[in-house]
C-alpha cells in the first residue's frame, strides 16, 4: 500500500500474482485494483466477494466495515463516465444478508443517494 499511496501503479499480472492477499484481505486488495485503474476487474471480485460470503456483516474480521470505509476514496478515484452509485447498487445487489445491506444502504443515504432509485 505504502507503493500505491506514493504514486506507484500495479500492473494487472502483478495485482493477479497478490491473490494470497486477496484471500487474507479482500479490502485491501480490492483498493489496489481501484488505485491501479482496474475498476471493472475491482467492480467484478467485489460482487463476487460479496456473494461468495467472503465480505459481509457477520465476518469478526470487519470486512464489511473496511468496505464501507473504503468507498468514499473509491468513488473520488472511479472513472467520472460511470456512476459510482450504480456501482454500489451492484454491490448491494451482490450482499448475502440484510445487516450488509442495510450498511451499504446508510452510506449511499449519507451522501444523500436512495440506492433502490438508483437506475443502472
Amino acid at each position: 500500500m505504502g507503493y500505491l499511496e506514493s504514486g506507484g501503479m500495479l500492473t494487472e499480472s502483478h495485482l493477479t500474482a497478490l491473490w494470497f492477499i486477496r484471500n487474507e484481505t479482500p479490502v485491501l486488495w480490492l483498493g489496489a485494483a481501484v488505485s491501479s485503474g482496474f475498476f471493472v476487474l475491482a467492480k467484478r471480485e467485489t460482487r463476487r466477494l460479496l456473494t461468495e460470503g467472503k465480505i459481509w456483516s457477520r465476518n469478526k474480521d470487519r470486512r464489511m466495515e473496511s468496505l464501507i470505509i473504503s468507498l468514499d476514496s473509491w468513488k473520488k478515484s472511479w472513472p467520472p463516465e460511470e456512476n459510482f452509485f450504480v456501482v454500489v447498487k451492484e454491490f448491494y445487489d451482490a450482499a448475502p444478508d440484510l445487516e450488509t445491506k442495510e450498511k451499504l444502504l446508510k452510506w449511499a443515504e449519507n451522501r444523500k443517494v436512495l440506492l433502490v432509485s438508483v437506475k443502472a
